[in-house]
């Protein structure tokens, strides 16, 4: 009689592993605004032929799991189109990679910045969102895109030659 008793506690135990193994990356995205991110300058202006951007916020303490690792891109979406600026990786304390090593207890604050090339097409840009892909051991998402709601208004360009 123990043995099915045995074989119920090693089922239950594998799948609580299994769980706690996704959760890392499932609670990074339920929670992404805490890490607070503004951009700026707002509305985005326009300096010679370039856009530029800086993106400031903070991971919290326990947020960010040892052992991911994502891409953040931040991308500029008008009317006919749409800019990538770059990418930048972040990783966990245990995560293979070169991203930006983010400490589980503490937490670790951020900045971004980066340009791109104007195209007239951008005058009325719609929005400006970002995109994030996390990778966990052999498990990945792609997280909803973190756009006008969290973090900016909607965009305009100012050209300011």
């Amino acid at each position: 009689m123990k043995n099915p008793i045995w074989k119920s506690a090693l089922f239950f135990s594998v799948i609580a592993l299994l769980l706690v193994g996704c959760a890392g990356l499932g609670k990074m995205e339920d929670h992404i605004e805490e890490l607070g991110a503004k951009s700026s300058p707002e509305p985005l202006i326009v300096k010679g032929d370039k856009i530029d951007l800086e993106i400031t916020g903070e991971f919290p303490e326990k947020y960010f799991h040892k052992k991911v690792r994502v891409e953040a891109t931040p991308v500029l979406i008008y009317e006919g189109g749409e800019t990538a600026f770059k990418m930048t990786e972040y990783q966990g304390e245990d995560a293979a990679g070169n991203g930006t090593v983010i400490p589980y207890a503490t937490g670790k604050s951020f900045t971004y910045t980066d340009q791109i090339d104007y195209d007239p097409a951008m005058e009325n840009a719609g929005a400006l969102e970002l995109r994030i892909y996390g990778e966990k051991g052999n498990k990945n998402e792609t997280f909803a895109p973190l756009a006008n709601r969290f973090w900016c208004n909607h965009y305009s360009i100012l050209n300011e030659k």
